[in-house]
């Protein structure tokens, strides 16, 4: 799609972290001249590429940058790279910068440019992708829709391939848009908002997106024709202290900040800037349900301009993936909330780091967890069960004592400086893959949280689920409970001195949290990275126009039966 091709350094096309005039990558001597002519910065780690590729897990990564670029690329990471750590590297010894940078140098992911769009006339502001088909007579379907966000007040759409199959042969070309795949392409521009878009979501069926922005709307588009279905108009909030009702950095209040859909599609939340509330939609009828406000006894520790923001506005909303809490991030806490709308817990980063992203991640089967951006490089995974209730040294309130809900379980966490990471996170995508390890074995879970900076550097992680702590941990609590019938018992005075010791020893542990998860994975895209996004790929595929077919096909049947 991109009409015009430019030689400057900020279109320069991303490569993978490598030394190019070194003929072995163990050997970085030569490499840091070349470096610093492109990018200003310390040479990374060099990229050993994997040799047998068919034994590897594509997935593709799209990016929006402040230079008003859309750029999609593939990741094939090995399946021999998503082994256990051996107790040598950084899993087990973070503050260890030598087995850190052993562990670095054994990177063996490769990266393929796929597309290269120039998506709009300002930078891309957000982006969203469509999830897969789960229609059994359209499961094999390699169709996925991508919509994109800027200041021009656009929302433009695109179709993307999601199989392998169709991706073209790799070439010596290094121009994306000559071996981009013909699904690769400009659908359509949508223009109903008059304002900046700023959170773009899909719904589970695909069926419907949903959109906000500047403009205080809440558009519902239908995805089969692009037809606008419904306006949510959101009210702009009262002028506080200042007559002219602007804020502190001198915007005035009013524009959606973010939004997030129940797992059920019928009710929305959305977060405004200059409003210290956050509001429920019922969108069975389109109508304001409910608004919750963050008063100081809501709030707590986090009032203030250094935790909460100036305003006290919440700038991201997220749903649990079972619908049963709901997380509203500020400039530097986070607040989760059951569904009586009451505090359930109280995240403060420590140290005290701005939050750029959060998102729910699925640990296991019946656990998830909240993870974290933040301005200091790190990706943090915290608990959202409310820890232990706090009982007295006499054992006597242990029944009405209540959990301490600003005292939040630390699972772990990603980067950082003992990493290198020392740039702030802005965004993170997680993406699961089924993999099978050894031939006659049954797949296991891979979980890749995938980073990105305004320093345009790309980073793959793979978290080792079966070696985090803290899942460890609840299966052991988990197989003692089937052994032993929970009983309800009064706390003696040695229960009390157990409880002492165990936040003794939380406190010691959150000096140094451990990492989860390592490094498979680095890329230098070029470009200040504004959001992000990600697929895993699919061995199916179809024809472009059997595709459209059944995917017409679904919606109308999809249709008739709501």
């Amino acid at each position: 799609m991109v009409k015009r091709k430019r030689s400057s350094a900020p279109m320069a096309i991303g490569k993978p972290v490598q030394a190019k005039a070194v003929a072995k990558p163990t050997a970085p001597a030569a490499a840091p001249p070349a470096a610093a002519k492109t990018t200003g910065r310390p040479l990374l780690p060099p990229v050993i590429l994997g040799s047998d590729d068919s034994k590897a897990i594509k997935l593709q990564i799209i990016t929006g940058s402040y230079e008003k670029v859309l750029h999609g690329f593939i990741a094939s990471i090995p399946i021999t790279s998503l082994a256990a750590p051996t107790p040598t590297t950084a899993l087990s010894a973070p503050d260890s910068s030598e087995a850190t940078l052993q562990q670095d140098l054994l990177l063996n992911t490769g990266f393929t440019d796929s597309f290269l769009f120039t998506a709009h006339t300002s930078q891309v502001r957000c982006l969203a992708l469509s999830p897969a088909s789960t229609s059994a007579k359209n499961s094999s379907s390699s169709k996925r829709i991508l919509a994109t966000g800027a200041p021009d007040e656009r929302i433009n759409l695109y179709t993307l391939a999601s199989s392998v199959s169709e991706l073209p042969p790799p070439t010596a070309d290094a121009d994306p848009k000559t071996k981009s795949s013909s699904s690769n392409k400009h659908l359509g521009t949508l223009h109903e908002h008059t304002d900046t878009p700023t959170s773009l979501i899909f719904t589970p069926n695909r069926h419907k997106l949903i959109t906000a922005g500047e403009d205080s709307q809440i558009l519902i588009f239908r995805t089969r024709d692009w037809s606008l279905l419904s306006t949510l108009k959101v009210p702009k909030p009262k002028a506080m202290g200042a007559s002219i009702g602007l804020l502190g950095n001198g915007e005035r209040p009013g524009g959606v900040n973010d939004i997030a859909l129940h797992p059920s599609q019928k009710i929305l939340l959305s977060v405004s800037r200059g409003e210290r509330s956050v509001r429920m939609w019922n969108l069975m009828t389109g109508r304001k349900a409910a608004v919750l406000q963050f008063t100081k006894e809501v709030m707590g520790p986090l009032v203030g301009s250094r935790t909460g923001g100036l305003s006290g506005e919440g700038q991201k909303v997220r749903w649990a993936p079972d619908g049963e809490e709901f997380a509203v991030a500020f400039e530097r806490g986070i607040i989760i909330f059951g569904l009586d709308s009451k505090p359930k817990l109280r995240i403060k980063p420590d140290p005290q780091s701005k939050i750029h992203q959060m998102q729910y991640v699925s640990l296991a089967s019946n656990c998830y967890a909240l993870a974290i951006s933040t301005d200091d490089g790190r990706v943090i995974f915290y608990s959202t069960t409310p820890p232990a209730k706090e009982v007295s040294t006499d054992g006597e309130n242990a029944d009405t004592a209540e959990s301490n809900i600003d005292n939040p379980t630390v699972i772990g966490q990603l980067g950082g400086r003992e990493m290198g990471m020392i740039g702030r996170v802005k965004d993170f995508v997680t993406l699961e893959a089924d993999v099978v390890m050894e031939e006659n074995t049954p797949p296991k879970k891979a979980l890749f949280v995938i980073t990105s900076g305004s320093d345009g550097t790309i980073r793959i992680w793979n978290i080792h689920l079966d070696q985090i702590p803290f899942l460890q941990k609840l299966q052991e609590e988990a197989d003692d409970n089937d052994d032993i019938p929970r009983k309800k018992v009064k706390a003696t005075e040695e229960d009390a001195t157990a409880t002492t010791e165990d936040t003794t020893t939380t406190t010691e542990v959150k000096a140094t949290i451990p990492q989860i998860g390592n490094l498979v994975g680095i890329y230098e895209t070029g470009r200040r990275i504004t959001c992000l996004s990600g697929m895993v790929m699919e061995e199916g595929w179809k024809g472009d126009e059997e595709v459209e077919e059944e995917v017409a096909s679904e919606d109308s049947s999809d249709d008739d039966s709501e």
